[in-house]
């Protein structure tokens, strides 16, 4: 179904006909059947029609419908968040948020499955930057551990963007203690997809560690860190120059 109104939306530029489209699409998702399939559809064509510079103002049952399937499972919550990322309003996520949408967000971060990354993609690309007191901060943090990839890497994206924004006093309160075993946890030698995602965090935490004079106590978790930053950087040439210096900085005074 997806193809078909793909196909009929790309050979077909009319604004009238866009909106029927609209309208039959918010119907699949209010279906009363409560198909899953019907909803997913419903999302991913209104999001079909973003992609061809069409929208509509959305009413209050409308918002009263995103809200209530953005809790659902990946296959649903997918075109949902895409589509309120690509509506591109401050006024209406707020809206959204003041609804109830992020106690949705943060209920699927804390229960850690594939959904997780889909809400932490969605927040780093409404620039959404959370204090170090916001659950979010520490609940992403703590998806550094998991055992999902896409999920670690999601989070390792989303943290590395709003620990940009955040002032180093206010990491170091908010951060796991000791940091340097956040630094082991971003580090994967068996995935290096991870750990060049973890470069930009690996860094600034670095940076505060030195300016703090905070030392990496045991030369087995410093070994570690060397020998994952040396063979990532050995593979980022555009960083390598920075590789000594930071090795230099991580192993422990003899």
């Amino acid at each position: 179904m997806k193809i078909l109104f793909k196909l009929l939306i790309c050979e077909i530029h009319d604004e009238e006909y866009y909106n029927k489209i609209w309208i039959l699409s918010f119907e699949l998702i209010n279906h009363k059947s409560g198909e899953s399939i019907l909803t997913s559809c419903g999302f991913s064509v209104l999001c079909l029609l973003l992609d061809n510079n069409f929208k509509q103002n959305l009413s209050e049952e409308d918002l009263n419908s995103i809200l209530i399937f953005s809790n659902e499972n990946a296959k649903i919550i997918e075109p949902i968040y895409r589509f309120i990322a690509n509506f591109n309003d401050t006024t209406i996520i707020n809206a959204l948020f003041e609804k109830g949408l992020m106690s949705n967000i943060i209920s699927i971060l804390q229960q850690k499955k594939i959904e997780s990354s889909i809400v932490l993609r969605f927040l780093k690309t409404i620039d959404y930057i959370p204090a170090p007191n916001d659950i979010i901060f520490s609940v992403s943090i703590e998806l550094f551990n998991s055992q999902l990839n896409p999920v670690k890497i999601s989070a390792v994206n989303y943290a590395s963007f709003f620990l940009q924004h955040t002032p180093s006093s206010e990491i170091m309160s908010a951060i796991p203690k000791p940091p340097f075993l956040l630094l082991s946890s971003l580090i994967d030698e068996s995935d290096l997809e991870v750990s060049f995602s973890s470069i930009k965090i690996i860094e600034r935490i670095l940076n505060i560690m030195i300016n703090e004079g905070i030392k990496v106590p045991s030369n087995i978790v410093a070994n570690k860190i060397v020998s994952a930053l040396d063979e990532i950087y050995g593979l980022n040439q555009e960083i390598d120059e920075k590789a000594d210096l930071i090795i230099q900085i991580l192993h422990p005074e003899n």
